[in-house]
């Protein structure tokens, strides 16, 4: 498999709880993907263009990862997203 583009890209300039980013990924020869948040939320998804919004509710650091399998072969890329707290 081969993950040919990744990124995590926040919604709006500032990314203050709860953020939303958007997640864009390309992903060829992959049976299956699993895209792992850092929040503890985990999703499946087919290969080929992955595109979907992503809300974080709390503050903090998320590693987010997508793992591309096909069945024999895995490949990975990772970015990390910071959300802030929101000011009083």
């Amino acid at each position: 498999p081969r993950i040919a583009a990744f990124a995590v890209q926040p919604v709006s300039p500032a990314a203050v709880a709860p953020a939303t980013f958007k997640l864009t990924a390309d992903v060829t020869n992959a049976g299956a993907c699993v895209l792992d948040l850092g929040d503890g939320r985990v999703e499946v998804t087919d290969g080929g263009k992955v595109e979907r919004l992503v809300t974080f509710e709390k503050p903090g650091t998320f590693a987010v990862s997508l793992v591309a399998h096909n069945g024999r072969l895995g490949a990975k890329q990772s970015s990390s997203v910071k959300v802030d707290a929101p000011r009083d």
